[in-house]
Order: C-alpha cells, then structure tokens, then sequence
C-alpha cells in the first residue's frame, strides 16, 4: 500500500506530458525496469498485475497504456503456464491427474462444448469491460485509493491476528 502511494504521489508531483506514452514507445530498458518492480509481487498478497501497472507509470506510460501492458503480460503469463500444464500432461509430469488444463476434460465430458465456449466468450467480455472500467477509473482517479484500501486492510486483518481471531 505504502509502494502504491509513493508512486501515486510521484505521479502527480512528475505528469507525463501529453498523458504519458503509449504501448508502442515503450523500449525494452523501460519494460525491464516494469519486470523488475514486478518482482515486488512475490512478497505474498501482492498483485502481479498492480505491480505492473506502478512500474508503467512510474517509467512514463499512460493510465491505458499501462492497464493494457499489464492485461497483456497476464495473457502471455496465463498462457504460458497452462501450455507447462499441458506439456506436463503430455509427458506425465503432473503426478497422474487426469485433466486437461486443470478440469477441461472433466468439463467437457459432463457439460458438452457450448457451455464451455459461452464461458470463455462470456469471460473475454467480462475482462474486456474489466480493463476499461480500470482505465477510466485511473485516469480520473489514480491509484491512491488502492494504496489506502491495502494498507487499511493490512491493519485490520494484522489486527484480527494479533487478537487471535486468526492464525498466522
């Protein structure tokens, strides 16, 4: 929360001229300094896609420019680990479950494929509405209240641990 703040209080104290640059402009120095600041999403509870976003702003993207990189990178990252589900599968690598891509084949066996390609164009509309809503609500918003949410959450839910209503 306290990582999001500074870089919505950067962002305003540093506006990109013009709206920041678009997708096309970005060079592979900055996406490396993106892939960095992703690196900040291994500590536990922290969005990849957030991560993403920060770093976007913070070397110079525009709002959509970098709601969409990180829409992007998720795609890619979502695609590379189910195509390693399925290479496992292929090979025997996934300790004999009998599923394609985590529950296909079950699905497909008990619903038939109209359900599932209603799903998955219902999902792809669903996360294209998603991404435009995020756009507009950053462009005219910013990221603070994200920052402020997490950091009341932390203690709230640091609160309820340490009272004992949960386990650590």
């Amino acid at each position: 929360g306290v990582l999001i703040l500074a870089a919505a209080w950067w962002r305003q104290r540093h506006p990109a001229q013009g709206g920041g640059m678009d997708l096309l402009e970005l060079s592979w120095k900055l996406a490396l300094i993106i892939g960095l600041l992703q690196c900040v999403a291994m500590w536990p509870g922290t969005s990849r896609s957030l991560m993403t976003i920060v770093g976007g702003l913070l070397v110079g993207l525009s709002v959509r420019a970098a709601v969409e990189y990180s829409f992007l990178l998720g795609v890619l990252t979502l695609t590379a680990a189910t195509a390693k589900k399925a290479v496992w599968k292929v090979h025997g690598l996934d300790a004999g479950y009998d599923v394609w891509f985590g529950g296909t084949k079950l699905m497909w066996e008990t619903y038939g494929p109209l359900p599932l390609i209603v799903g998955i164009v219902a999902a792809m509309v669903a996360a294209a509405m998603a991404v435009k809503w995020l756009v507009s609500y950053l462009q005219s918003h910013g990221l603070a209240l994200f920052g402020w949410y997490r950091i009341v959450l932390g203690v709230v839910l640091g609160g309820l641990v340490a009272a004992g209503v949960f386990n650590s």
